[in-house]
């Protein structure tokens, strides 16, 4: 594959008057990107870089302007840009040490937890964990903003010169190199959600307000629920003061958990000032590379609270974690008004392949942000009613000036994109005439307007009995009713010359698909057919698949105004 590594940010819109600053800021040592640094003008507005160390700011306005890069345990670094000129740069941030900074070195020899001040420390951290976790507080309420995506990390010269892609220029014109380095993506999927969120200690209950959900549409070429479903499986919330963090369908043990210190080694960097709370810098990994645990950096406060305020962690590229071969965790906190710390963004990234030395796979991240997060507001009794997860009416009719207002932070010009591409792509017949193909292929149906003719696997057959048998059939689709399914098939085995049959007919609760979930219909069937053991597994399988599997509660739907909640 070509590695491309291209140090920019976000497309900023700019007039004649503005140009964009677009780059990236490393650790001058290690050269690893440096995620949530502040980029900024003096006294003025700006930035934070993303998880990759990559940012975008717009410059106008003046003659020339001065930038301040600034974070925490490193010195602030200056750069001069020239408004009306593209700029293009890369900055490398050095360890501060000033007279708020003491490094501590490590002491070469044999690791040990005894008389280790980084074990001490992370003790500490362990011995004060529930008073700064949200359930320390008798009522939290914030706004939460979701971000998922997947994207393809493909040989870009091979893709741009397959036949297959020559209808599809402007999907691989969409490139984005700042979020794995040395990695070309193209964007393929994207969803979004905006929530209110709740949590109250006694009686215990939280509650999400989902006031905002967007998601890619394939106009149902493609399952995007059951892609959204999945990817919440995979990247599910992260709580860094738990024992354990349940990430890629695997446990991973915290690096600040109860036992944190039988299974890491823990160093003390050095330690740094910001706003007036001294933090430690502790380097940490595992004691066994190939253990389901983590590497990384954390900063703790020594403010007596001993609450972490950043943390930046991967996996062991020894540890074996399904198809993954990168993952890496991004939180920052803030400090709140009572002096404790809480995450304000959680950034989790990964990419998948079948064969981990291949150039091609699958990224996917999701960014959770919070903002407004406020302690001990008390709030109405009906605010908690009901399913824990609630979704308003109107959250999938939701506008554009609607996202613009609630997204934090904005999506990136890439990003943007994806939404209108897929819109272009669903509406070409070569796409569809693809999706056809592959749908008969791996579902073994092909759809005809409102009906469904298959599956293939099932059209010819053999057996002692009944000899050569041809079969065909099909089903009904929500497009022919979204409350009333029909299902049935004929078929005529040529040796013992009998015709066999099914019918059946079924009527959906839930006015949705009864090929989906929740399951909830009433189905009457109707069969005549010659029955061999291990001859039709196919009909057995799906029917199996169908009713066996516990069905999910139905989702809640609310109005905001009814309580108050302006989305």
């Amino acid at each position: 594959m070509v590695l491309l590594v291209v140090f920019m940010a976000c497309f900023v819109t700019a007039s004649f008057a503005a140009t964009t600053v677009k780059g990236i800021v490393k650790d001058a040592v290690t050269k690893q990107p440096l995620p949530s640094v502040s980029v900024y003008f003096k006294g003025g507005k700006g930035v934070v870089t993303q998880a990759d160390g990559s940012f975008a700011l717009p410059v106008g306005g003046v003659d020339k302007a001065e930038i301040q890069v600034s974070h925490v345990g490193y010195q602030t670094a200056t750069i001069t840009v020239v408004p009306g000129k593209e700029q293009l740069v890369e900055i490398e941030l050095t360890v501060a040490e000033s007279n708020n900074t003491v490094v501590v070195k490590s002491k070469p020899g044999k690791y040990s937890n005894k008389n280790n001040p980084a074990v001490e420390l992370i003790k500490k951290v362990v011995e004060n964990k529930p008073k700064n976790k949200i359930s320390s507080y008798d009522f939290v309420e914030y706004e939460q903003y979701d971000k998922k995506e997947l994207a393809l990390s493909n040989n870009q010269e091979k893709l741009a010169n397959s036949k297959m892609m020559k209808n599809y220029k402007f999907i691989l014109d969409n490139k984005d190199t700042t979020k794995l380095e040395g990695k070309t993506l193209l964007p393929v999927y994207l969803e979004e959600q905006y929530s209110q969120n709740y949590y109250r200690k006694d009686p215990e209950k939280t509650k999400t307000y989902i006031l905002g959900d967007k998601k890619v549409d394939f106009d149902g070429l493609i399952d995007v629920n059951g892609i959204s479903s999945y990817l919440d499986r995979l990247y599910q919330d992260v709580d860094i003061y738990k024992n354990n963090i349940s990430i890629l369908t695997n446990e991973f043990l915290s690096p600040i958990a109860d036992m944190a210190p039988a299974f890491y080694r823990f160093y003390i960097t050095d330690t740094v000032e910001k706003d007036g709370v001294q933090l430690i810098r502790l380097q940490f990994s595992p004691k066994n590379p190939e253990d389901r645990l983590f590497k990384g950096t954390m900063f703790v406060t020594l403010d007596g609270n001993y609450s972490v305020q950043k943390i930046d962690m991967s996996i062991s590229k020894h540890a074996n974690v399904n198809w993954a071969r990168e993952l890496k965790i991004a939180q920052d906190f803030e400090k709140g008004p009572d002096g404790r710390y809480h995450a304000i963004m959680t950034d989790i990234i990964a990419e998948f392949a079948v064969n981990k030395g291949s150039d091609g796979g699958i990224m996917g991240q999701r960014t959770v942000s919070l903002k407004n997060f406020t302690i001990n507001k008390s709030q109405p009794d009906n605010i908690y009613k009901g399913e824990s997860v609630v979704t308003a009416e109107s959250s999938t009719s939701t506008s554009d000036s609607f996202w613009t207002a609630h997204r934090f932070p904005q999506l990136t010009a890439t990003e943007a994109k994806v939404y209108n591409n897929v819109d272009s792509l669903v509406k070409m017949k070569s796409f569809k005439r693809t999706m056809d193909i592959v749908t008969l292929l791996f579902a073994g149906y092909k759809t005809v307007g409102p009906v469904e003719i298959g599956p293939i696997s099932t059209f010819y057959s053999f057996s002692p009995v009944e000899g050569f048998r041809l079969r065909l059939g099909g089903r009904t689709t929500p497009k022919f009713n979204k409350s009333i399914y029909f299902e049935n098939y004929i078929a005529y085995g040529f040796k013992d010359e009998k015709l066999k049959y099914y019918l059946s007919g079924t009527y959906s609760f839930n006015h949705t698909s009864i090929y989906a979930y929740p399951l909830n219909y009433f189905r009457l069937s109707y069969q005549y057919d010659t029955k061999m053991p291990g001859q039709e597994m196919q009909f057995v399988q799906e029917y199996f698949f169908e009713k066996a599997r516990p069905a999910p509660a139905p989702a809640t739907h609310f109005k905001p105004a009814a309580l108050g909640i302006a989305p």
